[in-house]
């Protein structure tokens, strides 16, 4: 389960509400002998419900552009502090130039 996500990475991969609620309770165990269960539970439910890779880019591309009259108000804020992974993905120039500018 662990590599699923990446294994088979589309927008139609969804998880079973029934997968989704047992790992739910899996992450809610009480006991210190479960923290490395729950915490392999817990990581796995954010990487199912997280996002595919150029969702977030274009999401990011969209903020940074939206405010690419103020990039230094940009900078400073908490969405693009959350999304700074995707940056360097944005440096290269190929998609757009005006995009990259304001990436840099």
């Amino acid at each position: 389960l662990g590599q699923f996500p990446e294994r088979f990475p589309s927008e139609t991969t969804l998880v079973s509400p029934r997968l989704e609620r047992v790992l739910e309770q899996v992450e809610q165990l009480s006991g210190k002998n479960y923290g490395d269960l729950k915490l392999s539970a817990g990581q796995l439910l954010e990487r199912f419900r997280a996002p595919d890779f150029e969702s977030r880019l274009e999401s990011v591309r969209e903020f940074i552009m939206a405010g690419k009259d103020d990039l230094a108000s940009v900078a400073k804020r908490r969405e693009l502090s959350v999304s700074v992974d995707l940056l360097s993905s944005l440096f290269d120039g190929s998609r757009d130039e005006e995009v990259t500018r304001a990436a840099l």
